[in-house]
């Protein structure tokens, strides 16, 4: 019997630097919501992870150094929710 494994997707939310709150999928440049509240922001992500499960839903004041680079320069979608 063969099972393969599947990544779950990690969603991150972090204070942007216009300091709205994104929603950004790991792996994906491009955030998948902008939020006023972090509450709203919070709501999403983990309404995104229910849909996958095994997916986690990590919360950040600021961006960690780490990931800086690979969300620091991404365009994230022209609507606010």
């Amino acid at each position: 019997m063969h099972f393969e494994y599947k990544p779950r997707p990690a969603f991150r939310i972090v204070r942007g630097s216009s300091g709205l709150w994104e929603v950004i999928e790991e792996g994906i440049r491009e955030a998948l919501g902008l939020f006023r509240a972090p509450q709203a922001a919070l709501s999403y992500a983990c309404d995104l992870a229910a849909m996958h499960k095994g997916s986690v839903v990590m919360v950040f004041d600021r961006i960690p150094m780490r990931t800086r680079g690979n969300v620091l320069h991404h365009r994230g979608p022209n609507r606010l929710q």
